[in-house]
């Protein structure tokens, strides 16, 4: 029988041993495994979601490592549920091919490609694609919805067979994918088995000085392993003969940052964005014990805001919901102390109805039914989506209704 985890000694990036405590927050369970009324009697395994930092390259990453058959077994996420990220993968798709001229009929390879919008965009542009996505029923969906997907894990085994079947590929993709994998070093050697001469890396992930900077724990569950920025990563791609190009930072997910990347001595100049992110890094010391006590500060601060805010709705008898059921959810409601406060959480997405929360085993309902059962307080889990819940529930605040935010700062609105 294979461990529900193991514990990893050495870095991820640069293979160091010298790892130290920079962010200890709440163990939890498996943050999307929300269970179904016949589920509700399994035992939940809490895992520890601390995070290391690595002395030697800067690299964070968690300390534990759950088994991908746990994680990804009963996999929800569908990236059509995300506000605005199918959009965001097709401006991505056209600025790719603008940007490095790739050309219809060049192959598109995206690593993790869950329902294929991305992979979608480049198809509308004359591009050949193919997906790679471990989840199975997700990647069935996607085949059958006209974007042919691989239900498995990319791997260097795995690269050489698409070599032989589609030849190499101009563009390989990895956008929020890389920071799940915990052998980078096989998915690298796949990658520069399957990349083209001439052709590029994207890839994406969330940006380590964000989340540290701004206490963004809705970005820390047990899938995401690595949490990343420019500078060891910079390093770890040199080691592996490749070289990062470009580095962009944008707003999606709280902070991210996208790199671009090629094979050592090819023909495109890098940018100057990337020693000046790098320089950056460094200015503001965000993988330093300074910036780790500050945002353990900032913390304990959101969650002392939150506790007196829910303590006088309690006061008042006032019911308290959540709206937002995501994997990021358990891990707010564990480190924010909410478990025995909220009663039930509002969501959008239809898989999750009926369904409970890991741990506390809150009861998910449609949001249709804000109104309706009419909370003192919505304690809004998916915060950088208010404006638009603001705007689906107008009703809402013209009772006694209020809305509280939890990050990046504790805000009744």
């Amino acid at each position: 029988m294979k461990p529900s985890h193991i514990t990893r000694k050495t870095c991820r990036l640069c293979g160091s041993t010298d790892l130290s405590l920079a962010l200890s927050l709440q163990p939890t369970p498996i943050g999307d495994n929300y269970l179904t009324k016949e589920r509700l009697g399994e035992p939940e395994e809490v895992f520890s979601l601390d995070l290391l930092a690595c002395a030697k390259c800067g690299q964070v990453q968690l300390r534990d490592v759950v088994s991908p058959d746990l994680l990804y077994s009963r996999f929800p996420y569908v990236t059509s549920i995300s506000v605005g990220l199918p959009e965001h993968f097709r401006r991505f798709a056209e600025k790719v091919m603008n940007d490095y001229e790739i050309r219809a009929g060049s192959l598109v390879v995206e690593i993790g490609s869950n329902e294929g919008p991305m992979l979608r965009a480049f198809l509308e542009r004359g591009c050949r694609v193919l997906g790679v996505e471990p989840a199975g029923e997700i990647a069935r969906a996607a085949t059958d919805s006209g974007v042919p997907t691989l239900p498995k894990y990319f791997t260097k085994t795995l690269a050489k067979e698409i070599l032989a079947e589609h030849g190499p590929a101009s563009v390989l993709a990895a956008n929020n994918v890389l920071a799940n994998i915990d052998d980078l070093d096989d998915v690298v050697a796949g990658i520069n088995v399957l990349l083209a001469s001439d052709g590029i890396l994207v890839m994406e992930s969330s940006y380590w000085g964000s989340v540290v900077q701004q206490g963004l724990i809705d970005t820390i569950y047990h899938e995401h392993l690595s949490y990343f920025s420019v500078s060891p990563l910079n390093d770890f791609f040199l080691r592996h003969g490749l070289q990062v190009l470009d580095a962009e930072w944008n707003a999606n997910k709280g902070g991210s940052i996208r790199l671009t990347i090629q094979r050592t001595g090819g023909s495109r100049p890098a940018r100057p964005a990337v020693a000046e992110r790098i320089a950056l890094e460094q200015r503001e010391r965000i993988h330093q014990p300074i910036a780790f006590d500050s945002c353990r500060k900032r913390l304990d601060t959101v969650t002392a805001q939150l506790q007196k805010m829910v303590a006088g709705f309690k006061q008042n008898s006032l019911s308290i919901a959540g709206y937002g059921a995501s994997v990021g959810t358990t891990t707010m409601i564990y480190e924010l102390r909410l478990g025995g406060a909220v009663e039930w959480l509002f969501d959008d997405n239809p898989r999750k109805f009926g369904t409970c929360s890991p741990g506390f085993q809150i009861p998910c309902v449609p949001s249709e039914k804000l109104e309706e059962s009419r909370p003192g307080c919505v304690v809004v889990f998916a915060w950088r989506y208010f404006d638009q819940i603001r705007q689906k529930h107008p009703a809402f605040e013209k009772g006694i209704g209020r809305y509280v935010l939890p990050l990046p700062e504790a805000k009744m609105v």
